[in-house]
């Protein structure tokens, strides 16, 4: 109940940010390409107040936490401190600026028309059908899909860290003491959730569906400013949802003999471009990686609200190109187009740069993706100073958290490779893999560039940037951490090959041609969508009861680290741990899941010897002082341990340390080993 309260007040303090300094979004009447239209203020309320509820209220728990982290429960402190001043101060904001808006008209504008209402129940079945799905806690276990399991392994485990042990300042609970890498907003939020006592599954689903929501409402924002017709939503939501590419064509041709039973036999996703058996492009991506959804909401809601200042730059340049050209044009342009004009936009740029900067630890790939479209609108719209404030306000506080907890060493750094996401770099293999990776979305993409107008033409070019970025700069030593760039970029165009095919089948002038146009096009929705509602399909069947992967809610681990006097700063070293319940039990571990820690930044070679000289130990004293060097206070072997590893020496630990917690028996025991090093503080090794 005060998980749910907790979420109210977020949707209250967003309100009172947007009714101050953004109340442009609650406009019934908005520009888009075809002039004035009338949409529904929800599509953009709701996602500005999410947005900036979520990150106001989640930041500020998060800093006051820390300021409570020498105490036992800085959660609770926060909690108490936070959801008491700022519902207060929110309430007093919306009456201060209660003048921006007429609430009464308001609150009928929001309700929405037939169409809208499709659209928004489509948004929130799908993303709750694959939330739920993904993850769910049923009789004490908590069920683990197939296709997320791994992922989650980490994500479990950091939530777990902050709600069972409130581990402020936050560890990598793979990789601990060594600063914070990864993404950890999300996860962070979610933690603090169950700590106010909503169940795991709710506390991380939850906001994952609002989210998903909010980026719908976003996507909204953007195809209608594009367009100017509501009524091609249903095709925009079914292009983004279910992705084109030449996968289903090639999956029919191979199968074309027992269709009906590869489909319901096969296990692999269907596309054939690099790691894309993975699921890489859909909705696998989505339920693995929930901040990477609320990261797409946010960078989408604040290119949707730019649009308008391209569309009104695009006419304003024609009009201007008429009366001067060469540098009188350009002089032109730049003195009208240089400068804030008014309150209404300075707002924009404040709201964007603050929140899209704010993103950057809950997705760093999607501030990325956003401010490199932003930089490409700049150049072709009025407003520039906003653009250039928004995106300058962003970068900065981006820097600031990844210097406040990134830590020293980090090995990220930029580096120009070209056709780094791809294993073959050739020409051919560039157009080979776009023409598998989008199928007949190219096309589409072609007509929607030749047909669309000035402003749409930019818009095009500036969502193909991201993908230029992913093939051409290596930021992260994982060289599929690029391809969430390439994914951020297929929603947009996607979204625009929607509005390509409704003005492909809009009926000008009926007669038989365009019966037959239209009827050529409808059929075209089969290779253009199959390919995304297979793979959704197949996620959906991955995450089958029977074949997902269990955790218990409440560990025997747990119960027993609590009685032990175990705290946030406890070190201990499961080596290689993946998927057990030592994940659910939220420990900080010295030495985890390599693979997840060294795609983080980590330097994971830099600990190894600090393990094997523990692990491998030949005598007792060797143990003891290993593990001192490492600051482990508990050693967890289980069967990962004695299988993968053979120079592994439990006898010397066995014999060393006191055995504190066995769970199961012979390889498959679960045992705790006390090293019995209690350091006053954990510094990094």
């Amino acid at each position: 109940m005060i998980g749910l309260l907790y979420l109210a007040e977020c949707l209250l303090t967003g309100f009172a940010i947007v009714i101050a300094i953004l109340p442009r979004v609650m406009q019934r009447k908005i520009l888009t390409v075809a002039g004035e239209r009338t949409r529904n203020p929800f599509f953009a309320l709701y996602p500005a107040s999410l947005i900036a509820g979520i990150l106001t209220q989640g930041w500020l728990t998060y800093a006051v936490a820390r300021l409570f982290a020498h105490t036992e429960k800085p959660l609770t402190y926060a909690n108490l401190i936070v959801m008491t001043v700022l519902p207060v101060a929110s309430v007093l904001v919306i009456l201060r600026f209660r003048n921006h808006v007429k609430f009464k008209p308001l609150l009928k504008q929001l309700r929405p028309t037939a169409s809208e209402m499709l659209y928004l129940a489509a948004s929130i079945s799908f993303a709750s059908v694959m939330m739920i799905a993904s993850f769910r806690v049923i009789s004490g276990q908590m069920i683990l899909g197939s296709p997320v399991a791994e992922d989650f392994s980490l994500h479990v485990n950091l939530i777990r860290s902050v709600s069972e042990w409130q581990s402020v300042p936050v560890q990598y609970p793979l990789f601990t003491g060594a600063g914070m890498r990864y993404h950890f907003f999300f996860d962070f939020f979610a933690g603090n959730l169950e700590f106010l006592g909503m169940r795991i599954d709710f506390a991380y689903n939850v906001p994952s569906v609002l989210a998903m929501l909010a980026m719908y409402c976003a996507i909204f924002e953007c195809f209608f400013r594009l367009c100017g017709r509501k009524n091609v939503c249903h095709l925009v939501w079914l292009f983004v949802t279910f992705r084109s590419s030449l996968g289903i064509y090639r999956f029919v041709r191979e199968n074309a003999g027992n269709l009906s039973r590869a489909l319901r036999t096969n296990e692999q996703y269907l596309g054939k471009t690099d790691y894309e058996w993975w699921g890489l492009y859909g909705v696998n991506t989505l339920v693995n990686q929930r901040h990477l959804i609320f990261g797409m909401a946010v960078a989408f809601f604040v290119i949707s609200l730019f649009l308008p200042y391209v569309i009104k730059g695009a006419e304003e340049r024609a009009e201007i190109r008429k009366t001067a050209k060469g540098k009188e044009y350009l002089v032109a342009v730049f003195k009208k187009h240089m400068t804030i004009t008014g309150r209404s936009q300075a707002g924009t740029a404040v709201y964007a740069g603050i929140f899209l900067g704010l993103t950057g630890y809950v997705s760093g790939h999607a501030v990325i993706a956003a401010l490199l479209i932003l930089f490409v609108l700049m150049w072709f719209s009025r407003e520039q100073l906003a653009f250039a404030f928004s995106g300058l306000c962003a970068a900065f506080i981006t820097v600031l958290l990844i210097t406040a907890f990134a830590g020293s060493g980090s090995p990220f750094g930029t580096e120009l490779t070209y056709g780094y996401v791809l294993e073959n770099r050739s020409v051919v293999g560039v157009a080979k893999f776009f023409w598998e990776w989008l199928g007949l979305l190219l096309p589409l993409l072609i007509l929607y560039a030749v047909r669309g107008g000035k402003a749409q033409r930019v818009f095009l070019a500036a969502s193909i940037l991201p993908i230029v970025f992913g093939f051409c700069v290596k930021l992260s030593p994982n060289m599929i951490q690029n391809h969430k760039y390439l994914f951020f970029s297929l929603y947009l165009l996607e979204m625009q090959g929607a509005i390509a095919f409704a003005d492909a089948i809009r009926v000008k002038k009926a007669n038989v041609l365009t019966a037959v146009r239209i009827a050529c096009m409808l059929l075209l929705l089969v290779p253009l969508l199959g390919t995304g509602l297979y793979d959704s399909y197949l996620t959906l069947k991955k995450c089958d009861s029977k074949k997902s992967y269990t955790l218990d809610v409440t560990p025997g681990l747990l119960a027993w680290a609590k009685e032990a006097g175990v705290t946030k700063d406890t070190v201990f070293l499961c080596a290689g741990n993946v998927l057990t319940n030592v994940n659910a039990a939220g420990f900080q571990n010295y030495y985890g899941h390599i693979s997840m820690a060294r795609g983080a930044g980590y330097d994971v070679d830099a600990r190894k010897p600090y393990v094997d000289a523990l692990m491998h130990a030949p005598d007792a004293e060797s143990a003891k002082k290993a593990a001192e060097d490492a600051g482990i206070s508990y050693v967890i072997i289980q069967r990962r341990q004695r299988n993968d590893d053979p120079e592994l020496r439990e006898d010397v630990l066995s014999a060393c340390f006191s055995k504190v917690y066995s769970l199961g028996s012979d390889v498959y025991e679960i045992a705790v080993y006390d090293t019995g090093y209690r350091p006053d503080s954990q510094g990094e090794k």
